[in-house]
């Protein structure tokens, strides 16, 4: 019934000491012993896995112990070089873990270094699109006035037009007239007997004539004047409207 209250490691104990027989299952118990201790305080399974085998391996074997020892050497051995092979593996994995989180940071880095530049981009394309906005609206207020500008030119310019197409045909008409007027006036005081050349300003015929021709010339003047005056304005139309025309092409 005490048995009943022991570990499983204290009963293996028990079984261990009943099996000793002599000294050198003492020396093999000390060793099974050692292995399994050193397994697990380290808490290492192929310690006390191999401290098992150990023990069967001398159960099996006892008396040969040149023979069992270097088994026993040899599993050590392996067991050593397994060890060292699964932590040169794990250091592998750790230096390859490193290595692609190492990438993985200098990633994650470059991509925010990215995200910051196209972040800054877009805000200077912003403030860019504001400005142009303001520039295009700028320009449609200007295009707006030049055109109204525009319109109220050529507005003036038509009437001014329109004015001198009435204007002149009644000037030519009217000089017509008093030139018709001093022909009749010559002829009649010629078949009257009077001589009245032009220019003379003596008697009644003479005055009469003489105002005729002062009209006439005035008429000539102001008709001389008035086709001076409709080609400067038509040129001075032309050229202010290429010159609009300029300034649209460049807004």
């Amino acid at each position: 019934m005490e048995s009943s209250g022991m570990s499983f490691l204290q009963l293996e104990q028990v079984h261990d000491r009943s099996s000793i027989r002599n000294s050198q299952d003492l020396k093999h118990f000390e060793v099974v012993r050692l292995v399994r201790s050193l397994g697990q305080k380290l808490g290492d399974h192929q310690l006390v896995l191999l401290s098992r085998r150990m023990d069967s391996m001398l159960r099996t074997e006892a008396g040969a112990s040149a023979d069992v020892f270097e088994k026993i050497k040899t599993m050590i051995t392996d067991m050593i070089s397994t060890m060292k092979e699964n932590l040169q593996a794990d250091a592998t994995k750790k230096a390859y873990c490193d290595s692609e989180m190492g990438k993985a940071s200098d990633k994650k880095a470059t991509k925010e270094a990215d995200m910051d530049s196209v972040s800054t981009k877009i805000d200077s394309a912003a403030s860019k699109s504001a400005s142009l906005k303001k520039e295009v609206a700028d320009i449609n207020k200007e295009l707006a006035v030049l055109a109204e500008t525009e319109a109220n030119m050529t507005k003036l310019r038509q009437e001014e037009k329109s004015l001198f197409g009435k204007k002149e045909p009644e000037t030519l008409k009217g000089m017509e007239g008093v030139k018709t007027a001093l022909r009749s006036l010559r002829d009649f005081y010629k078949a009257s007997g009077m001589e009245v050349t032009s220019g003379e300003r003596k008697g009644a015929a003479g005055g009469v004539i003489s105002r005729l021709e002062d009209v006439e010339a005035d008429m000539a003047m102001s008709l001389s004047q008035m086709r001076s005056s409709e080609k400067t304005a038509e040129m001075g139309f032309k050229k202010d409207m290429q010159d609009m025309k300029v300034e649209r092409s460049q807004k």
